[in-house]
């Protein structure tokens, strides 16, 4: 079998966690930095924790993605 990519770059959801295990790939988790005084950590850790994941075994979590918001706002960055 040849493979087209040995790493998916970005992953946002679930959904495409469970599609990336049909092969073997390696992935980064995109976690999103809100503006506002959120944990987005939460939702990351419930994955992380979660059976559901525990199921996945072809694919491998090598590292996160960090996306803020976007603003024009020189301050906030």
């Amino acid at each position: 079998m040849v493979l087209f990519a040995d790493l998916i770059y970005v992953v946002c959801n679930f959904y495409l966690l469970k599609g990336i295990n049909k092969q073997v790939l390696n992935c980064l988790l995109q976690i999103h930095i809100p503006e506002e005084t959120t944990k987005p950590e939460t939702e990351l850790l419930d994955l992380l924790k979660s059976e559901e994941l525990e199921k996945l075994k072809n694919m491998q979590i090598l590292g996160l993605i960090g996306m803020a918001t976007n603003t024009s706002d020189t301050d906030q960055v």
